[in-house]
């Protein structure tokens, strides 16, 4: 009978150790999820930094004027709400795109500055030929007037002065 008190114990016993190692394995198995999440999400949120980080490299706010740069801030900061939403790199990859798209159709600096340039000279075009034409008009009508035309000298009916 002493037998089977001792061997009681010893299948609780295994029991209870049987019990912890599949609670150990259970909790390992959950570390090692728990640990692979955060490691997934780590690499998630470099992925959106880097992604942040190349859409605000992407534009150069130097080269715009003030009002171009407030819509690019704009257009930016749309952007990285995007990126911080996705999870993707793809879906990080487009929204850069999609930001570079939307600034390309935004006039820099030197373009605008090209096109004042431009029309300046051409209202100096103009004018230069508005001021050619009113010489050209003053001198006609300078001629019309007799300073130039060849009649009688002066004289009314256009005979000599013999007579005065």
């Amino acid at each position: 009978m002493e037998e089977k008190k001792t061997e009681a114990p010893k299948a609780e016993n295994k029991k209870k150790k049987g019990g912890i190692i599949a609670l150990i394995v259970v909790i390992a198995i959950a570390a090692c999820a728990i640990g692979g999440w955060q490691y997934h999400q780590n690499k998630i949120k470099e992925m959106q930094e880097k992604g942040v980080a190349d859409l605000k490299a992407s534009i150069d706010l130097d080269a715009y004027r003030e009002a171009e740069q407030k819509e690019i801030n704009s257009i930016l900061e749309d952007g990285e709400k995007a990126i911080l939403a996705t999870e993707e790199q793809a879906e990080v990859d487009k929204v850069i795109e999609e930001a570079a798209g939307k600034v390309s159709k935004l006039k820099t600096d030197a373009q605008y500055t090209k096109e004042e340039e431009e029309e300046a000279a051409r209202q100096a075009e103009l004018e230069r030929q508005r001021q050619e034409e009113e010489a050209a008009a003053a001198a006609a009508a300078a001629q019309r007037s007799g300073g130039g035309s060849s009649g009688g000298g002066g004289c009314v009916g256009g005979g000599s002065s013999a007579f005065y």
